[in-house]
């Protein structure tokens, strides 16, 4: 813009002087939005930040090859790359996607480019096991854009029988995602002299895996809805309210309290006052026998910050 103003005027000083109001402008305007609640997660600002000229195929490709921004630097310099990645796309063009392929096949792909980049740049793995890449949709990414970050680690198989899911429980058609960790111990104790030392409480990740769309916290407290402004965000669903439900971490478990007009149950009974939930549990968004599902996991695996596209 100054370089514009420069050839519009022919004059350093009147360029840089338009260029300085122009700026001052654009601050006031920001300013204004923020006074009229008007922030990041207002729909105006999400409707801006689309990208609608894009489909699936090419926020794949874009997303594809940013991968190697999800390296890790090590203190002397070195690369490492995460064994397991997670590209993030906005449902609607994760569903335009996978009507032309496969998403078991997406992912084989994706981690086959992964592993391409991992060579060229001549990275190691962060972890032991395989490279993994999985395409995931998320609503709080908008649509024509997409996220990268690191994702759980695969894990060895679980020894499933028949139509059962690793959880133990009937397969259900609301529920998808990844095997989660296992089982949580409390912190341990170590007595020194008369004084019990306890080490630093740590809060657990918590995921919600709704329709094949995750959302996850560590924040104890955080709020879970269709809203902008909740942690957990879930699926644009009319039966879910923009604040459906709180989580808090205390004594060590995980615990919700429904704050929706539409009630929540969870494992299949309705919820009454705040309630525990575990590693694998089911929780229902309305009192609805069809109302939306999402698996809860549990567990330490921790995650690098998005990077979102440029």
């Amino acid at each position: 813009m100054w370089a514009l103003f420069l050839a519009n005027t022919g004059s350093v000083v009147a360029g840089t002087i338009m260029f300085l109001l122009l700026a001052a402008a654009a601050i006031v305007f920001v300013l204004a939005l923020r006074s009229l609640g008007i922030s990041g997660d207002h729909p105006w600002i999400q409707r801006l930040a689309t990208r609608p000229w894009r489909d699936g195929r090419d926020v794949l490709k874009l997303g594809l090859r940013h991968l190697p921004e999800v390296f890790i630097v090590t203190p002397n310099g070195a690369l490492l790359a995460p064994s397991a990645v997670e590209l993030r796309m906005n449902p609607g063009d994760l569903a335009s996607l996978t009507e032309m392929m496969d998403l078991g096949l997406i992912n084989s792909s994706a981690t086959d480019v992964y592993e391409d980049q991992i060579s060229a740049h001549a990275v190691e793995l962060a972890s032991a096991g395989p490279a993994e890449v999985s395409v995931i949709g998320d609503p709080a990414v908008p649509a024509g854009r997409y996220r990268l970050r690191q994702g759980r680690p695969p894990g060895p198989a679980h020894p499933a029988a028949g139509a059962a899911d690793f959880c133990g429980r009937r397969t259900t058609a609301d529920l998808g995602g990844a095997p989660t960790v296992a089982g949580l111990k409390a912190a341990p104790t170590a007595e020194a002299g008369s004084l019990t030392v306890t080490e630093p409480v740590q809060i657990p990740l918590l995921r919600l895996v709704t329709r094949g769309f995750t959302a996850e916290t560590r924040i104890s407290g955080a709020r879970a809805g269709r809203g902008g402004a909740v942690e957990l965000r879930l699926p644009e669903v009319s039966t879910v309210s923009r604040v459906h439900a709180s989580f808090r971490f205390a004594d060590g478990q995980w615990r919700i309290t429904c704050l929706g007009r539409n009630g929540v149950t969870l494992n299949g009974a309705p919820l009454a006052g705040e309630q525990v939930i575990s590693d694998c549990d089911y929780i229902g968004w309305g009192s609805q026998p069809d109302a939306m599902v999402s698996r809860v996991e549990i567990g330490w695996s921790m995650a690098l910050p998005s990077h979102p596209e440029p």
